[in-house]
């Protein structure tokens, strides 16, 4: 449930890739971003960035250029960063740790819209999940 994934609508296949600072996440998505809408049966979250998100919600990240946190059970290390065709989006590959020990490596795209944050899984073949 918190293997949160990274961005974009369905409708958007792309072809060209570039890399990114391998392993950094691109300044605009640093800071602290509060669940907007989405649960984990949707393939894509929606989230505002804040300056605190109410303690109650139970889905927010605080992002850093290398790595995040996830509702201070999940902490993720950024491993590799792909810029797509479209400059604001992004082929996120994350290592993550649940407090319970539990590790996964996960991919996902990123996206910052309207200045709003969504994340969206990836499919086995790396598409975004529909």
């Amino acid at each position: 449930m918190l293997r949160f994934t990274i961005t974009l609508i369905a409708a958007l296949m792309l072809t060209g890739t570039g890399v990114y600072a391998a392993g950094r996440l691109p300044q605009k998505f640093v800071g602290m971003w509060c669940h907007a809408s989405g649960s984990a049966e949707d393939p894509s979250s929606t989230y505002r960035r804040a300056k605190h998100c109410e303690w109650a919600e139970d889905e927010y990240f605080i992002m850093t250029p290398d790595r995040f946190a996830v509702a201070q059970e999940v902490s993720c290390k950024v491993i590799k960063v792909e810029a797509m065709t479209r400059p604001e989006m992004y082929r996120v590959k994350i290592q993550c740790r649940h407090l319970t020990g539990e590790t996964w490596e996960d991919s996902n795209w990123m996206a910052i819209e309207r200045g709003r944050l969504i994340i969206t899984g990836t499919n086995e073949d790396g598409a975004p999940k529909k």
